[in-house]
């Protein structure tokens, strides 16, 4: 391992800018910042089970590797893999609880992301332009920064999980192809310029939630949602005066009653539901 300097189980560099593929011996820690940068042929490398830490830039720019196993990597730097043009498979371990800033960005061939349930925040510009993406798991993210999916122009639809908080600026700007956007948290805070020059899109959210009224104040199309169910018996009367209201429910008759009917809506419609009917108690 001629071409690879290390120490104290560090590798600090590697010294041959032309290598195609590397084997990191086992044993080896962590990857120094920018070890591998502008590497340009390489294009597989071997990461041991001992390795736990990628500093910054480590492999920035080495547009030919193709694949990253990153299962027992703990700690990730920014830019570790920006512009890794063909990049297209990358595996995540559980032991990682966030993402980087711009760490994915540039990697235009990547197409699917998969992130473990450990994620809970994804940096700034972590999948920027990455054009070739066309899903996002991301179970209990709490927190999306500046710019995370800016020009990620074949994401044509998005769940944004309960856990998640807040999308910041620029978050899904630019991404001209998404159409379908699915909020499930009804208080989460969602920054102005989030969706900037991303058009045409429609906003699932439950009835006058945060979401909701985002997708309203910000000229969006909004499709109103039942995303945590809950039900009622009600008569026909009742149905009336939510309908006048203008609440979003669904209404099946009881096969028994034919002037009764079972309702179905948001959770987060319960208040305001009582307060147009009363309790349930008072339906009778």
């Amino acid at each position: 391992m001629e071409y690879l300097d290390i120490q104290d189980n560090i590798l600090l560099e590697c010294t041959d800018k032309k290598i195609l593929t590397a084997v990191i011996p086992d044993g080896i820690t962590e990857i120094s910042e920018n070890a591998f940068a502008d590497c340009t042929h390489l294009v597989s490398v071997d990461f041991p089970p001992t390795l736990k830490k990628i500093g910054d830039g480590a492999f920035y720019s080495c547009v030919k590797l193709k694949t990253a196993d990153l299962s027992n990597v703990s700690i990730l730097g920014a830019y570790a893999f920006s512009g890794c043009l063909s990049l297209c498979s990358v595996t995540l371990g559980n032991n990682i609880g966030y993402l980087p800033n711009g760490i994915f960005s540039d990697c235009t061939m990547l197409e699917e992301i998969k992130l473990p349930e450990n994620i809970t925040y994804i940096g700034c510009e972590c999948f920027k332009n990455c054009v070739s993406v066309t899903s996002v798991d991301m179970d209990n993210v709490m927190e999306i920064d500046t710019s995370a999916f800016f020009g990620c122009e074949n994401l044509y639809g998005i769940t944004l999980p309960s856990s998640l908080l807040h999308i910041s600026s620029d978050t899904f700007s630019n991404c001209n192809n998404l159409k379908d956007v699915t909020v499930r948290n009804r208080l989460i805070y969602i920054d102005d310029d989030a969706f900037n020059n991303t058009k045409d899109i429609t906003i699932r959210a439950a009835q006058f939630s945060a979401a909701y009224k985002y997708a309203i104040d910000n000229k969006h199309k909004c499709q109103p949602t039942i995303l945590d169910s809950s039900y009622r018996e009600i008569d026909r009367k009742c149905a009336e005066k939510l309908n006048q209201a203008g609440i979003m429910f669904q209404m099946k008759p009881c096969p028994d009653n034919s002037d009764k009917a079972i309702i179905r809506f948001d959770s987060s419609q319960t208040k305001e539901i009582e307060s147009i009917l009363g309790g349930i108690k008072d339906d009778k």
